[in-house]
């Protein structure tokens, strides 16, 4: 078994147990500097290119397309439920909030869950 991962940065340590093909989360200062884009965090350093200044404007142009198209989702509260046939919905009961109301089918029937099991009361 592989050990954590520890930082210097002791405020974030986080101690867990880590298993093969488990994600690894390090919490680290990140230090990013040069021209070279040199990143460094910890004792690990990693060297690459950076991208042009061509690229990265037409990546954030491609950023804002696809945030203008997802706008409207993102904007609207709520979730859309596609009621369909013996499809219960539960909602809580705003006389008796100890009691939920289940709708089914047409059908509105007020009670409680035992067991697992939606039980009718009157």
């Amino acid at each position: 078994m592989k050990k954590p991962v520890k930082t210097e940065d002791s405020a974030k340590q986080r101690r867990s147990q880590l298993r093969a093909g488990a994600a690894w989360t390090i919490d680290a200062r990140v230090e990013v500097g040069g021209r070279d884009g040199r990143i460094r965090f910890g004792s690990v350093e990693i060297v690459a290119p950076k991208p042009e200044p061509a690229e990265v404007r037409r990546n954030i142009e491609q950023g804002r397309t696809a945030l203008a198209r997802a706008m409207g989702s993102l904007t609207t509260p709520g979730v859309e439920l596609k009621r369909g046939k013996g499809i219960a919905f539960y909602a809580i009961d705003p006389e008796r909030p100890d009691r939920l109301i289940r709708t089914i089918d047409g059908r509105r029937d007020r009670g409680v869950f035992e067991n697992g099991q939606f039980k009718v009361v009157g």
